[in-house]
């Protein structure tokens, strides 16, 4: 190739990254002819620009936008089951965040402050380069030929036409025609440039992306393709991570009718005429399936007035579509298709979304090949008796991660649905399933899996009265060291026989007194019915006949006595990240005994709900959805390990009695530990990165926390900060067992001065009493609340004194030309135009990283101006002036000392007008509405109140306006 080439670019060719208006102003001409410059000359090396925009682009996020990073990571990561960003979408996700990432939708990417703030610094080159980048989004681009220096490459969600310069990076030689490229296009004049890290996807997955990123712009409601790229480059950034993992999962296509004519009745009649099958009936919809196909996902919801097609293949949807238009055409009814969903009904809605997602679910739970089951699906397994046996098993697990889910709020398929789906009854011992090689293969995973343990807790129970045989024989062995052994195959034996045969319990005496015959028989230990029967009180008929069908099962399956027992570690042995762990482990089986205590625990959970918020006034505005979350994570915490009841015990003593006793050495510790915690306030210390001492505000003890701080995190750490916690030790460290209230400096005098006085009701007290240390907890947070319910009044209270507004005025004989030279200086932006009267936002930058702002108002023939204290007004003077130099204008400013009633109007207009302005402009509401770090704190404090006046002011007239 020489200096360029030349290509016809087929559709739109530019993009936007904001609002529709300024999209369709940069819209080109189709079929626009496009020249394609490979730069030869240093002038015009648009490539090394880009790259040094990249790189102070990068530099200056790390420097100010840093704490975005992590949101910007999880959103990025939000479509994929990858668990972290891999090294080659690194530089894919830093271009991303630079250039398209918004922190909230109505804030504008960190490229647009970058070139606010630097505006007055860039030549007209780099002006040029930030503005084509910031248009720029991430596409995927087929290589249809490949010439010398020069690549053709088809986007292939838009269908638009590039030639670009063979230069991918250390990707380049690995470039063949037909791949797929993920890559940022970027157009600077003529020329088109690949910018980042390109990424090589392989190009049978062509079909796959197209139908998949068309489907996901539809369900998010997006009708420009490429508007859809840039707003959410995550979904295509999702695919391509999971597509190099080798997860290449369709997701759901919908379309929805709505009719104008027919019923519920007759769409079912005729859909079942045209070979639909009726799966299930409920109150409100009818749920179908294409009786015939393969084994991916289609259904059909018929609702009240609408009806819902959701399958996984575009193929199927456009199938079932076609043979619903038949009956559509047949009988004459009316109706409109819609791409996606689009219901009518918000309770129909909410259903039937629901009910599709659990369908998805469960459906691909049932297809999905799984290990338990050697290799087979469950509805493979289902049809066989090793099959039932192992899925028996896994059901009895899923059961138990029902409740964890449950507890942790997290999605879950039911197995009572899944028993439903494959007409297993859990009730049942499925018939032959205690049969030859079945039993044998049930018998032999259980063995493989389950240790042999003294430890109740070691096992999993298909019910309580199981688990309570299991206690029992505890309770009687496990305090006697020379029994333990005897103890651990009472337990193995019974935990084995129970989850097989399923007895039934009438008097868990019988089993207990069975079982003891029975080890004693088949271990080789001399032992008479009588004799076991005195001990247990039960009659020597019914030791015989119980223990006659554990011997002949242990006879058939002899167990090998010479297995040794499990060995645990002490929970001192264990790093600090393996007691971490153990801690979330007693802390999730606090929960499921929780949940698992039927007798008054939701009256006592309800009337200790009432005494920890007696204190908490919602209305306030503190209480907002994220505070309101933490304090909830307190309460549910309190009540398990704080909170006694009736009989003085906490829910977490019940546990250790009936359950924590029973665990693991190490596991026993830890709920020990999490028994006795409490909560209490610290003085946060940071002595370097890797050193986090919280100092007790009651007693000066000081503990070491485990973990490190990055160097951002230390920064947002100040001195005098209070942090309100429960710890766990872990050693020589302490964990902070979250949530955590942290207590700012300005507020600490006012929180250590309520805690006294929440405290009388316990005087006297002692410091070592452990019921004095959990009630201190509550106190605490009592204290918190009360405070900042007080400073947030004595905000309000400040808020609505009156705005303090200092104004200068100035004089000018031509008022029609200084406003047009004020209207020309970049400096000075137009709020408001009525004749000769008009207002402006004054903005700059400073070398200090604050900004300077201010508000000029021209009426007549006079300018008005003020700024917020701790602003220089003298620069915006100087503005003014250089404004005017152009017109040889001279103005003289002085302080305005008018009337009351001049200076209300001045302030309403100026409310008014910056109101609009920063409705529109919320991103620079954010910049302007922050409070400088000054060297003179007296007026830093004295800004801080003006600006939250007037943040208060502005939403009040937003909101008698009706503004967002």
């Amino acid at each position: 190739m020489g200096g360029s080439c030349m290509t016809r670019i087929d559709g739109p060719d530019a993009r936007v990254y904001s609002d529709n208006k300024e999209y369709a102003e940069q819209r080109c001409l189709v079929n626009e002819c496009l020249v394609i410059h490979f730069p030869l000359g240093k002038k015009n090396q648009y490539g090394k620009y880009l790259e040094k925009a990249i790189n102070n682009l990068t530099i200056y996020a790390k420097s100010y936008y840093y704490n975005w990073e992590k949101n910007a990571r999880d959103k990025f990561m939000s479509y994929t089951q990858a668990g972290e960003i891999d090294e080659k979408m690194q530089q894919v996700f830093w271009l991303w965040y630079l250039t398209n990432y918004r922190f909230y939708r109505d804030v504008s990417p960190i490229i647009d402050f970058y070139f606010v703030e630097y505006e007055d610094k860039l030549d007209e080159k780099m002006k040029e380069i930030l503005k084509a980048l910031k248009r720029s989004y991430l596409s995927v681009y087929q290589v249809e030929w490949i010439r010398n220096n020069a690549v053709g490459l088809r986007d292939i969600f838009c269908d638009k036409t590039f030639v670009v310069e063979r230069n991918f990076g250390d990707v380049t030689k690995a470039v063949e025609e037909g791949d797929l490229l993920l890559l940022r296009l970027v157009r600077i004049n003529n020329s088109v440039i690949a910018a980042g890290k390109t990424v090589i996807i392989p190009g049978e997955n062509k079909e796959f992306l197209c139908e998949e990123i068309n489907s996901r712009r539809i369900n998010e409601q997006v009708g420009d393709m490429e508007l859809f790229l840039w707003e959410y480059a995550e979904v295509l950034c999702g695919l391509v991570i999971d597509l190099s993992l080798g997860i290449r999962e369709n997701s759901l296509k919908s379309r929805s009718f709505i009719w104008k004519k027919g019923n519920k009745e007759d769409w079912i009649r005729c859909l079942k005429k045209q070979g639909f099958l009726v799966l299930e009936k409920d109150r409100k919809y009818v749920k179908l399936t294409v009786a015939k196909g393969d084994n991916s996902f289609k259904r059909i919801y018929v609702g009240s007035s609408l009806l819902v097609i959701v399958t996984e293949s575009k193929n199927y949807l456009d199938l079932i579509t076609d043979k619903i238009n038949q009956i559509i055409c047949h009988f004459g009814w009316t109706g409109e298709w819609s791409e996606g969903f689009n219901f009518t009904d918000r309770e129909e809605a909410e259903e039937i979304l629901g009910q599709i997602m659990q369908d998805k679910y469960l459906e691909n739970w049932l297809n999905t090949p799984k290990r338990e089951l050697d290799g087979m699906t469950p509805l493979q397994a289902v049809n066989s008796m090793q099959g039932r046996v192992l899925l028996e098993q896994v059901l009895d697990e899923l059961e138990l991660n029902e409740i964890k889910a449950r507890i942790l709020g997290e999605y879950y398929i039911s197995a009572d649905v899944i028993r439903k789906k494959l007409k297993l009854a859990k009730s049942k011992v499925p018939r032959g399933i205690t049969d030859g090689e079945t039993l044998a293969i049930r018998v032999g995973k259980f063995r493989t899996r389950q240790e042999v343990t003294p430890y109740v807790s070691a096992y999993t129970w298909l019910n309580e009265l199981y688990r309570q045989i299991a206690a029992a024989f505890y309770q009687m062995y496990y305090s006697l060291p020379e029994k333990r052994t005897k103890l651990a195959w009472l337990i193995f034996m019974w935990n084995e026989f129970s989850s097989i045969f399923k007895p039934t319990i009438y008097k868990p005496e019988w089993w207990m007194a069975a079982l003891e015959y029975a080890y004693s028989e088949l271990s080789g230990e001399k032992i008479y019915f009588s004799k076991v029967g005195k001990r247990f009180g039960v009659a020597s008929s019914l030791i015989r006949k119980n223990s006659e069908e554990i011997v002949r099962h242990f006879t058939q399956y002899p167990l090998d006595f010479s297995r040794p027992l499990a060995q645990y570690p002490r929970f001192e042995e264990m790093d600090a990240g393996d007691k971490i762990r153990t801690y979330e482990e007693v802390w999730m089986h606090m929960q499921i005994f929780k949940n698992s205590i039927e007798k008054d625990v939701e009256r006592r959970e309800e009337e200790s709900r009432k005494k920890f918020y007696q204190l908490v006034n919602e209305k306030r505005k503190f209480w907002n959805k994220d505070f309101q979350a933490t304090y909830r994570e307190f309460w549910k915490r309190a009540f398990l390990l704080d909170l006694a009841g009736e009989d003085d015990r906490t829910l977490a003593h019940a546990f250790w009695e009936l359950h924590a006793s029973m665990f693991p050495p190490y596991l026993r510790t830890a709920a020990f530990n999490m028994m006795m915690s409490y909560v209490s306030a610290y003085w946060i210390k940071i002595k370097n990165l890797s050193e986090i001492w919280l100092e007790d505000i009651f007693t000066g003890e000081k503990y070491r926390i485990y973990g490190v701080l990055d160097k951002r995190r230390k920064e947002q750490v100040i001195p005098g900060m209070i942090c309100i916690t429960r710890l766990l030790p872990l050693g020589d460290s302490y964990w902070i067992f979250s949530p955590v209230f942290v207590v700012m400096p300005e507020m600490a005098e006012n929180f250590m001065s309520k805690v006294p006085m929440f405290l009388e009701e316990y005087n006297p007290y002692d410091v070592s009493d452990f019921n004095y240390l959990k009630a201190k907890g509550n106190v605490i947070l009592q204290s918190y609340i009360t405070a900042l319910d007080e400073m947030e009044q004595n905000t309000l209270n400040l808020i609505n004194q009156p705005l303090e507004i200092s104004w200068q005025v100035g004089e000018v004989i031509n008022p029609h030309q200084a406003l047009k030279q004020l209207k020309s200086y970049k400096r000075f932006q137009l709020l408001e135009e009525y004749g000769d009267n008009a207002s402006f936002l004054w903005l700059t930058f400073s070398p200090d990283q604050n900004y300077q702002w201010g508000y000029v108002i021209v009426v007549n023939n006079k300018i008005f101006f003020t700024t917020p204290p701790g602003k220089d007004k003298n620069k915006l003077i100087r503005d003014i002036r250089r404004a005017f130099k152009e017109e040889d204008i001279v103005i003289f400013f002085r302080d305005y000392r008018g009337s009351l009633g001049s200076l209300k109007r001045l302030e309403t207009y100026m409310i008014r007008h910056l109101a609009k302005f920063f409705n529109r402009y919320p991103e620079i509401s954010l910049a302007l509405l922050k409070q400088d770090d000054l060297e003179d704190e007296e007026l830093e404090v004295k800004q801080g109140i003006f600006l939250l006046k007037l943040g208060a002011r502005l939403m009040e007239c937003l909101k008698e306006e009706g503004g967002n």
